[in-house]
């Protein structure tokens, strides 16, 4: 009993993450015929054609032989043909990621996949939020976020990039924050040249906040316009507790995603 009273609100919003996941992966689930997938604008059309293509093939081209016979010009929208190779025109971020995880799983799951992380996203949002303010404050930015039409018809909307973006970006930003430890505690690492095993948990969560950032970055790249400064001023009020490690660990990580694309 202790131990639910202590964690009953993290129990919430994991109801609440299963509700929304169950309320929004039904869209698709009942909308769509055995053997055939529709979606409702050209761009989902092509990012699953596509994540299905990467996941069943491990290749981003389809030939065409229509696009031949056209002379190069004959294409679906959202898709450029290269001599005949269709390719993406748009993100690669959501393709890669649904994509292999379409190949481990099945990609009969690639559907589901946005109401997934949207879920994850949820209870993401409120541990962030709980550290940085209160247990109360997270409950109700979750259930807020729950509820939120924009939040909502973007999972439902299961192939765009807005929803991943976004649930990628608050992973980075939460194991950041776990990464920046307590303030005492790096003091006295400093006064006594100690590295305590929380450190290294805290340099792991920097390399993993890094790998998150980079991911968020090749889903929606356009985003680094804005996400790129306000990362680096966010840096500087915190670089003397983050550390030359952690940072070095955190850019290494935002590499490797972006070397997939």
């Amino acid at each position: 009993m202790n131990y639910w009273h202590r964690h009953k609100n993290f129990f919430l919003v994991v109801l609440i993450a299963a509700v929304f996941f169950i309320g929004t992966s039904s869209f698709n689930y009942l909308t769509q015929e055995p053997g055939y997938v529709k979606w409702s604008s050209p761009d989902e059309t092509a990012n699953y054609f596509f994540a299905r293509q990467y996941a069943q093939t491990g290749q981003l081209a389809f030939f065409d032989r229509a696009g031949v016979v056209g002379d190069f010009l004959l294409m679906p929208r959202s898709v450029r043909n290269d001599f005949g190779w269709l390719k993406p025109v748009s993100f690669l971020g959501i393709i890669l990621i649904y994509g292999s995880l379409g190949a481990a799983l099945g990609v009969g799951i690639i559907p589901y996949l946005t109401p997934f992380f949207a879920a994850i996203g949820l209870v993401i949002f409120y541990l962030l939020v709980r550290k940085l303010f209160s247990e109360r404050v997270g409950l109700w930015s979750a259930a807020i976020l729950a509820s939120f039409p924009v939040y909502i018809y973007y999972t439902v909307r299961s192939m765009f990039h807005n929803v991943l973006f976004l649930v990628l970006l608050l992973i980075g930003i939460y194991l950041a924050v776990l990464a920046l430890g307590r303030k005492e505690e790096n003091r006295r690492r400093f006064l006594e040249f100690r590295l305590p095993v929380w450190y290294w948990f805290e340099l792991g969560a920097s390399l993993a906040a890094g790998i998150f950032f980079g991911l968020a970055l090749i889903t929606r790249t356009s985003e680094i316009l804005w996400l790129g400064p306000a990362l680096f001023f966010t840096w500087i009020f915190y670089a003397r507790r983050f550390g030359v490690a952690k940072t070095l660990l955190l850019l290494s990580g935002a590499v490797l995603p972006l070397l997939a694309v």
